[in-house]
């Protein structure tokens, strides 16, 4: 699971992330784009897709850190 850190002003650029163990432990921290949803969490990767400004999306991974 992936819980956003709370930002009382509004973050265009930028969300920080905890990811979390299904014991509820957290077990890694991630840094994504603003205009990346979330799709998929793996042991040692995040899935998701980035709409760009014309509204193409793609899909991208980035690399978790235990």
């Amino acid at each position: 699971m992936a819980v956003e850190l709370f930002e009382e002003e509004e973050r265009t650029v930028a969300r920080s992330l905890v990811i979390f163990d299904r014991n509820g432990r957290p077990v890694a921290g991630l840094i994504i784009p603003a205009n990346v949803s979330l799709h998929d969490i793996g042991r040692d990767y995040v899935l998701g897709v980035e709409t760009d400004a014309d509204g193409v999306e793609r899909i991208v991974r980035y690399g978790l850190t235990r």
